[in-house]
């Protein structure tokens, strides 16, 4: 009966062995998916790193454009205030120069009436002339 028993389990033994040594290679070929896994994610890991970073450099572009842009707002703003200052400005030195304008023809108009004077003037001093 021992003897029998011992048999059985060195049979069992064998069998096992038997088994093993056959799924060994399916064992080793998952050790290598399993090494080959853990290196993709480890580029993974690394490429998100990368990603992560440059969306971070991206985010700080995109605030330094912001900035800059209201700048580029403040400046127009103020070449729009200037802007009207100016045809404000041009609006009064057109009206000035309408009311010069209006101011010679009077003047040319008092020559002329003073041209006539004179005229009127010299026949009576014509006259006095000895």
């Amino acid at each position: 009966m021992a003897g029998t028993i011992t048999h059985k389990i060195q049979e069992e033994v064998g069998a096992t062995v038997n088994t093993l040594t056959g799924l060994y290679p399916l064992y080793q070929s998952q050790v290598e998916t399993v090494n080959e896994t853990s290196s993709i994610l480890s580029q993974v890991k690394e490429r998100m790193k990368e990603l992560n970073n440059r969306s971070a450099q991206v985010a700080d572009t995109v605030s330094e454009l912001n900035g800059a842009q209201r700048k580029l707002n403040e400046t127009i703003l103020n070449v729009s205030s200037v802007s009207e200052q100016t045809a404000a400005s041009s609006q009064q030195v057109a009206t000035v120069c309408e009311e010069q304008v209006g101011m010679n023809a009077r003047l040319v108009e008092l020559s002329a009436e003073l041209d006539q004077l004179s005229v009127y003037l010299k026949e009576p001093l014509v006259s006095f002339r000895v």
